[in-house]
């Protein structure tokens, strides 16, 4: 079982790691490494309660999921810890999380995730919690599925 708890100022060095992982920046549109001050920079600009980071039972971090405004849509945006992938927390992060930035944000009625179509783990997971596939479209420069969360 995994919780939702409150992202803070201290959190950036964490996220920093997770998001240069190589399997990580691998799934990413932009695969290129991050430097420090890049990401440092963003995070201090980021509205804090537009990330949702995710404790296991043991109050270890296992993960992230973000929600950004762009160009009209809001777009999550997932990361799994390196340690902590492969034991099913993607489908309880976005089932928890998206009905909950959408309570949060009472003007919000509607959340897409554009993922890479070779991603198929991801995509079995987001459908599991709700989501609903739209189409193949190209994001970003990559071939991928869209899929949409509404407010219930």
């Amino acid at each position: 079982m995994i919780t939702l708890r409150p992202t803070t100022s201290n959190d950036c060095d964490l996220l920093y790691t997770w998001v240069n992982d190589p399997v990580t920046r691998e799934s990413y549109f932009n695969q290129e490494e991050i430097p420090y001050e890049i990401h440092k920079s963003w995070f201090m600009r980021f509205n804090l309660d537009h990330i949702f980071l995710f404790s296991d039972e043991n109050k270890n971090d296992v993960g992230v999921l973000r929600f950004e405004n762009k160009n009209s849509e809001w777009i999550i945006s997932l990361n799994i810890a390196p340690d902590h992938r492969n034991k099913g927390y993607a489908s309880q992060i976005f089932s928890l999380a998206s009905p909950e930035f959408l309570k949060r944000n009472p003007n919000i009625s509607m959340l897409y995730a554009y993922i890479k179509e070779e991603n198929i783990f991801v995509q079995k997971a987001i459908l599991k919690a709700g989501y609903k596939y739209i189409k193949t479209i190209e994001y970003n420069g990559a071939i991928c599925r869209q899929y949409q969360y509404m407010k219930k």
